[in-house]
Order: structure tokens, then C-alpha cells, then sequence
């Protein structure tokens, strides 16, 4: 029926302008015709205002017109009675694909912590075209696969795209969901993901990256802190 709808609005737009036009090039040529001398005309006649003579001769073609418009609303009206709107179906789409090829180097380098990971290929085409209400399902490292149900699309100022979701069929121990967060860049792609076996990130540029399990944050924080405080001397100034 969505289809419909525009062949009818077009037919009426194109109807109801080759009648405008109809009747415009109708109260022209009587104006033209009124401005010609004619012989037979008595002089008050030929100096008749054309403007009000084509007003009294549209009338008949405005009522015509408006009869027109009134047939194309009772049948869109009808139509849209006869057949009610239907949704699209909505998209179930890989989110992404593992892959032996790494990512160049250089790119997307992660932290030595970070022991659970998989190489991956996104299309960034399909991630495009996904919206609200659409399904994406995605493997995670360990051979976890899920679905996601995508409840939120917002689009932010520098042009990026987030999707905002939860895993299908899936309870957190507290009776919630687990979320999942998708952003998507010019040529950069991201994702947080929680699942029952812990959070994940995803991160690929111009469609290629890794999918890798977050280390605990006390593995990162004590990284950190063997990386910037130096261990205290015994001997004492």
C-alpha cells in the first residue's frame, strides 16, 4: 500500500496541474483575443477589462477543477481503507565476520593484556542500512553467538551514526538485558557489547579490526601503575 500512495499523489499532482495549466492558457488566449481589434466589436465591448472577462469565463473550468480534486481524495480515501499500511520487514543482518588475514600494522594496535581476540571484517555498507527495530547477529571470541535487537538509532552532530540495542533471549542475573552499543564513523567503526561471559570491543578501520574480550580493569589498572610509579628506594637522602 506505501507504494501505492505515491503512484496516486503523483497522478493527482500531474492531473491537477495539466488543469491548472488547462485553465490558465484559456483565460490567456481569451485575454489575447479581447485585446485584438475587431471590427465587429462595438468600441465598449473591445475596452472591456480582460481581467475581469477571464475571471467570469473561469468559472465554469475552477468548479471543473475543484470536481477533479474532489474524485482523487474519495479514491485516495478509499484506497487507503481497502488496504491497510504494512511495515517493512525488519533486517537481520551479520554484524560482522571473522577472517585469518590480520590488520595491517599499525592499525588498531591493542593492549598487551588483551589475550582474547579474533580478526574481523565489517561491512560498512550493511551496517548502514541497519535502524531501529532491526536484528544484527555477531560471533564473539570463544565461539559465542548472538543476536542483538537494535531499539535506538541516533545520529550525532560530527556525522556519526549509534545504535543502541540488548541481546535477544538472553537475561542479565539481575533480570535485565545485556546491552550493546554500535557506532559507526566515516571509515571508523566501534562496539561495546556485555554478555553472560563478560564485555567485549569492537574496533575496525575502513572495515577491518579485531572483536576482543575486555581484560578485567584491575589487570589494566596494575599495567598502569607499574608503568608510572617507579618502586621506592630503600636508601633515604
Amino acid at each position: 500500500m506505501q507504494k501505492n500512495i505515491p503512484i496516486i499523489a503523483a497522478a493527482f499532482v500531474l492531473s491537477a496541474g495539466t488543469a491548472g495549466y488547462w485553465l490558465y492558457s484559456q483565460n490567456d488566449s481569451s485575454s489575447q483575443t479581447l485585446t485584438q481589434q475587431d471590427p465587429h466589436l462595438p468600441s465598449d465591448q473591445y475596452n472591456q477589462s480582460p481581467d475581469a472577462t477571464g475571471a467570469s469565463m473561469g468559472d465554469k473550468e475552477i468548479a471543473e477543477l475543484n470536481q477533479l480534486i474532489d474524485s482523487f481524495n474519495d479514491e485516495l480515501a478509499q484506497t487507503v481503507d481497502d488496504e491497510p499500511l504494512q511495515d517493512s520487514e525488519p533486517l537481520a543482518i551479520t554484524l560482522w565476520t571473522p577472517t585469518d588475514n590480520l590488520p595491517s600494522d599499525g592499525m588498531l594496535t591493542l593492549p598487551e593484556e588483551v589475550t582474547d581476540r579474533t580478526a574481523i571484517n565489517l561491512d560498512a555498507d550493511e551496517l548502514d542500512v541497519i535502524a531501529t527495530g532491526d536484528s544484527v547477529s555477531f560471533t564473539l571470541p570463544g565461539n559465542h553467538h548472538y543476536d542483538a535487537v537494535i531499539e535506538k538509532t541516533t545520529y550525532n552532530g560530527n556525522g556519526d551514526k549509534t545504535l543502541t540495542g540488548y541481546l535477544a533471549g538472553t537475561q542479565s542475573p539481575d533480570g535485565g538485558t545485556y546491552p550493546v552499543i554500535i557506532t559507526q564513523g566515516e571509515s571508523t567503526s566501534f562496539a561495546t557489547i556485555t554478555s553472560p561471559y563478560g564485555s567485549y570491543s569492537m574496533e575496525t578501520i575502513n572495515g577491518q579490526g579485531w572483536i576482543y574480550k575486555n581484560p578485567p580493569r584491575s589487570m589494566l589498572e596494575t599495567a598502569e601503575t607499574d608503568a608510572i610509579v617507579p618502586q621506592e628506594s630503600d636508601h633515604q637522602h
